[in-house]
């Protein structure tokens, strides 16, 4: 996208993003460096528990192999396979740190885009980057974590093309292909269309809005083309997650019913035409339609619509509260007092250019949206062994949303409040191409210092709130000593064997955060490291461990051709494995123990960090006698 971006010639997301003055640039300078410090940690994420491992291990293989098996969308496993290339597979979870110093400078700058005086771009850097979600999600490897800044600079983008109701093809192109970026990191991205289509609408019905309606064809031509794309690929290549799982969660049952029977979850004639006859209809209409001309002013219409969104905004949010769910709780974690305020923003831009409101409902029918589906979703409170988990799903949208809305809103108000000066037109001009008016030395005669202040007292109200949550983030680091150990497994024995994964008896080592030490364990074994692991494929992810027997080990044998096994067995409490196959003709030799501990940060944080120990042992079993299985039979 920046290659295509340079060779066309055209503005990037962050370029003239300049503060001014020395305590503007100091101030900066200071946040950013402390903001990195804190995001500064060095996560081996390679147990495979839950989205996050899968990723990791996806990436590794990936870098091994040359080759992505990925069950879910695959951007986000590409892009942890940079570092696992550049650095090593202990440091694919590294590439998280970039997204997290990108969500922390995109805000601001989609802040100034908007005409937000520059103080308050900085107190929103200052609140970004002690935000204890952003801080988490610095080193978290969810895809939400590259989700949230994509998200932003899409918006940043998507203002800068409704104000140029000229031949912008091209900047819609580099628009297009973020919004495929994101359509393949989530399965849900595309449901942003549905924001896109709105603000479509609003170009066509509502006159002051109609200067973007050429662009809006366009930028829905470009959405509706990397949907196409991203559908296709879900469709064909992970069918089980992007049908199975996450369609059949978004549609209501007759939708679902429908499409199915006319063979769209296919790759069908049909479902080519769909995806190539939308997009080609926008394009061929966005290219054909006129600009047209700009209006200053305000109508009621717009006034309204600001209103209703407000009020939506408020009331959806209220009922969230009500319910006291997991969404609820959630909120509650970014602080209550920022999602009230955020609510006022559709308001307050209605006082705005017209292309900033439309921004503006683009952000909030998509945190509104996502926040509605979230609370399907998570229904009642839920704890979890990682902090902060849940919460994941409203860092993508919601998360930035409410930082932007909240300056925005106080940001906005203060600049009409306080200067002294009214300049001609102010309260209706789009001023994100002039927002450096307010300089330092211009402070005397534009309100002083009272913008700053007030400027920091907002910083301040939306941040104190979860700066508790920051000293236990600090104290350690999530899944420390996992790599090690998985590596020290990998390292014992006979590089070659293939390995069976097994407990000793029934339960896991105590402590353990999941149904099983398999997936922890031999998953990476397999994935990152490249070992043969021959347990039962047909097995759950939440399945307990099993406890070979003779049985099972004869038959792994017969079935993969090999007379000599690795078997690695967490210690359960049972039975060792040399005691088990005493009466059997296999004979199991001792090769080593390996200790060592993990630990995690669970959710909720006053429960503070926990060292879990594991001790496992490791066999080498030798299968004497004649198999007792024919291959042709190991299927069955």
């Amino acid at each position: 996208m920046i290659v295509y971006a340079k060779r066309r010639r055209l503005p990037l997301p962050f370029k003239g993003a300049r503060f001014l003055g020395v305590p503007l640039t100091a101030a900066v300078v200071v946040i950013v460096a402390a903001g990195v410090l804190l995001r500064l940690r060095d996560v081996s994420f390679l147990p495979w528990l839950g989205d996050m491992g899968a990723y990791v291990n996806w990436a590794n293989e990936l870098v091994r192999t040359g080759s992505l098996d990925a069950s879910w969308p695959p951007l986000f496993s590409a892009y942890l396979a940079v570092p696992s290339f550049l650095f090593g597979p202990e440091h694919a979870a590294s590439a998280v740190l970039f997204a997290g110093v990108l969500l922390l400078v995109a805000v601001p700058r989609l802040l100034l885009a908007l005409g937000v005086n520059r103080w308050f771009a900085v107190a929103a850097l200052a609140a970004v980057a002690v935000s204890p979600h952003a801080v988490w999600y610095s080193s978290f490897t969810a895809s939400e974590s590259l989700a949230a800044p994509l998200f932003v600079l899409w918006l940043v983008l998507l203002l800068k093309i409704l104000g140029t109701p000229g031949d912008d093809v091209p900047l819609t192109t580099v628009l297009g292909l973020l919004f495929l970026a994101m359509c393949l990191l989530r399965g849900s991205a595309p449901l942003l269309m549905l924001p896109l289509l709105a603000v479509w609408l609003l170009t066509l019905l509502v006159p002051s809005f109609r200067a973007s309606r050429r662009s809006a064809w366009l930028v829905v031509a470009g959405a509706t083309t990397a949907a196409s794309v991203s559908y296709a690929y879900g469709i064909s290549q992970i069918h089980g997650y992007y049908v199975d799982m996450q369609l059949t969660e978004m549609l209501p049952g007759r939708v679902w019913e429908r499409l199915s029977a006319a063979g769209l979850f296919d790759l069908t004639p049909q479902t080519y035409a769909c995806l190539v006859l939308v997009p080609a209809l926008f394009w061929a209409v966005g290219r054909w339609m006129r600009p047209a001309e700009l209006t200053g002013a305000t109508p009621r219409l717009r006034v309204a619509l600001g209103a209703a969104l407000s009020i939506l905004w408020l009331a959806l949010v209220a009922w969230m509260a009500s319910k006291a769910g997991d969404v609820s709780a959630i909120l509650g974690r970014m602080g209550w007092a920022g999602v009230l305020i955020a609510g006022l923003a559709p308001l307050a831009s209605a006082f705005r250019s017209a292309r900033v409101q439309l921004v503006v409902v683009v952000a909030a029918l998509s945190s509104l949206q996502f926040l509605v589906l979230h609370d399907h979703r998570l229904g009642g409170q839920r704890a979890h062994t990682f902090f902060l988990y849940w919460d994941r799903y409203l860092v993508s949208e919601l998360l930035p949303t409410l930082y932007v809305f909240v300056f925005a809103t106080v940001g906005w108000g203060a600049a009409y409040l306080v200067s002294s000066r009214r300049r001609p037109g102010t309260a209706n001009a789009d001023l994100s191409d002039h927002t450096g008016a307010l300089t330092t030395s211009g402070l005397r005669t534009e309100g002083g210092w009272r913008l700053p202040a007030i400027a920091a007292v907002t910083a301040v109200a939306v941040a104190a709130p979860g700066l508790s949550a920051i000293p236990p983030i600090m104290r350690g680091t999530t899944l420390e000593g996992s790599f090690e150990l998985i590596q020290a497994l990998d390292d014992v024995g006979d590089a070659d064997a293939p390995v069976v994964w097994s407990a000793n008896g029934p339960g896991v080592p105590e402590g353990h955060f999941f149904p099983n030490t398999r997936m922890a364990f031999a998953r990476p074994l397999e994935y990152t490291f490249g070992r043969d692991v021959l347990n039962d494929p047909a097995a759950g992810d939440f399945d307990p461990d099993e406890v070979a027997s003779a049985a099972s080990l004869d038959r792994y044998a017969a079935c993969s051709g090999n007379r000599t096994l690795t078997v690695i067995e967490a210690d359960a409490g049972g039975t060792d494995l040399d005691a088990r196959l005493a009466d059997s003709d296999l004979a199991a030799s001792h090769l080593a123990e390996v200790s060592g501990v993990v630990e995690l940060l669970h959710q909720p944080a006053s429960s503070g960090w926990i060292d879990v120990d594991y001790t496992f042992d490791v066999w080498t079993v030798e299968i004497t006698g004649e198999p007792t299985l024919a291959p042709a039979d190991c299927d069955s």
